[in-house]
């Protein structure tokens, strides 16, 4: 483990220090590269990941939930306008309501959204066509200094709650360590020899902000200049003048891909890694002696490194076993009668019975390891010393 504390921190070092915005930027690209590479970082990953994960996860519940809503009052505006004389903005904007639900217009939007946007135009042609007043059967009336989303927000609450934290997601994406992962593994993509078109689309989905993203590092390669930026299938190795130096920070230009932004996620990715391997360290170089285990196909109880061999399918070979069994229950108060119901409920244990077991298991460790405080049991319970537990 240290050895890859040595190593994340050679490569940080080397983009750090670099003087000019291009080489920091490839060097960002091999430390992206490093990261997924290493299997001691996919702990400390998925830690972040998965907190993401659980808003994500709450956002698209709301998601479903919303357009489903949505739908619903979109079916009662559609046949308002169907009763209307059809004019031509109101075949417009039912032709608009299909395409926003199918995608075919703001592909990148939330579908919620999409539908929004595709009500308020039918609305907006309905009130132009004289029929405000049937709106007003389905929908709550706009308020003075309101718009029509107020009145949606009414109808479809998990459209007004996903808004709201799908707003706050994206606000937090530039605090929050996996939103800085993620702006790494986007240069990482953008920045690659050869470019990872494929990988960067994958991690916008926006056409547009990719064509943006290009440009940005073209005009970073070739240090503020325009005038020979490449296509993505005509990258190559030229790096453009040493005479000046380049700030992409400074360069109002460049919207997203400033040095001083990404110096600051990948410094703070960096921290959080060495962090959790040091972490991690700690916990490998505890002392053996604090450890306890049971293995139940060798009936084995180890302690300080030391192993207790018990008969199979006594009464003391069940009890260690269930106390055992699952990692997640290791350390809780195991009352006797909980372990008597797991045994045979029909062979009518009693506590008194429990605990002279538990007499007789202490006894065997403290005769043969010395340790005298493993359990510690009460007339109806015993639980496992906590020191003993990693």
């Amino acid at each position: 483990m240290n050895e890859v504390i040595k190593t994340l921190d050679r490569y940080f070092d080397a983009l750090i220090n670099q003087e000019r915005d291009w080489y920091f930027f490839l060097g960002l690209v091999d430390y992206v590269n490093l990261i997924d590479e290493l299997p001691s970082l996919k702990p400390p990953i998925k830690k972040f990941v998965d907190e993401e994960e659980v808003m994500l996860k709450k956002i698209r519940e709301l998601e479903k939930n919303a357009v489903e809503e949505l739908k619903i009052i979109a079916s009662e505006i559609e046949k308002i306008a169907k009763k209307i004389k059809k004019s031509k903005d109101i075949k417009d904007a039912l032709v608009q309501l299909k395409e926003y639900d199918e995608g075919k217009i703001e592909p990148t939007y939330y579908h919620s959204t999409r539908i929004s946007y595709g009500i308020k135009g039918l609305i907006k042609a309905i009130n132009e066509n004289g029929g405000s007043d049937s709106l007003k059967k389905v929908l709550p009336p706009v308020k003075e200094g309101e718009t029509v989303d107020f009145s949606l927000y009414e109808v479809s609450p998990s459209y007004k709650l996903r808004s709201t934290l799908s707003y706050g997601f994206h606000k937090r994406k530039e605090d929050e360590l996996w939103g800085h992962y993620e702006k790494l593994r986007l240069a990482g993509a953008v920045f690659q020899k050869g470019t990872n078109l494929e990988k960067a689309q994958k991690l916008t989905r926006d056409e547009n902000e990719l064509t943006e993203l290009i440009k940005e590092y073209g005009i970073i390669k070739n240090e503020g200049s325009e005038s020979s930026l490449l296509s993505f299938s005509a990258f190559d190795t030229t790096y453009g003048s040493e005479k000046r130096k380049y700030s992409s920070s400074s360069d109002r230009r460049i919207r997203e891909f400033k040095r001083d932004k990404y110096q600051n996620y990948i410094t703070r990715i960096h921290n959080y890694f060495i962090k959790e391997l040091t972490k991690a360290n700690l916990q490998e170089e505890r002392p053996k002696k604090d450890t306890v285990a049971f293995d139940p196909d060798r009936s084995v109880l180890v302690v300080s490194g030391k192993e207790i061999k018990f008969r199979k399918y006594t009464e003391q070979y069940h009890t260690l076993r269930i106390i055992f069994k699952t990692p997640e229950e290791v350390g809780k108060e195991w009352f006797f009668s909980e372990i008597a119901e797991k045994i045979d409920p029909r062979k009518g244990y009693s506590d008194k019975d429990f605990h002279n077991y538990m007499s007789a298991i202490k006894r065997r460790v403290s005769a043969e390891t010395s340790v005298l405080d493993l359990f510690i049991t009460t007339n109806q319970s015993l639980k496992i010393n906590s020191k003993f537990l990693r």
